[in-house]
């Protein structure tokens, strides 16, 4: 199973199989109680091309100029076993 982990304002999710497509969707809340969703990519899959990790910044989503905690989690659409599930959740 897949499982996320942070590091600085790196999210990683480990334990992908590296011969599959993929399509990321990262889920967080705010400190101000927002929350939303980003997909990666934007459209279709990408082929994780032999990795068994992906990473992503949340800096290029998240304003994390407020001060608080941040949670995040990642849903997992695996095209090739037709498979959809959910990390467990990381707070930054």
């Amino acid at each position: 199973m897949a499982s996320l982990s942070i590091n600085g304002t790196t999210l990683t999710v480990s334990g992908i199989n590296g011969y599959h497509r993929y399509a990321f969707r990262v889920y967080y809340n705010t400190p101000t109680g927002a929350s939303g969703s980003w997909r990666v990519p934007s459209s279709g899959t990408v082929s994780a091309n032999g990795n068994t990790s992906w990473s992503t910044n949340i800096t290029n989503y998240v304003d994390l100029s407020a001060p608080g905690t941040y949670s995040f989690y990642v849903n997992i659409w695996d095209e090739t076993d037709r498979t959809n599930t959910n990390t467990n959740t990381v707070i930054y």
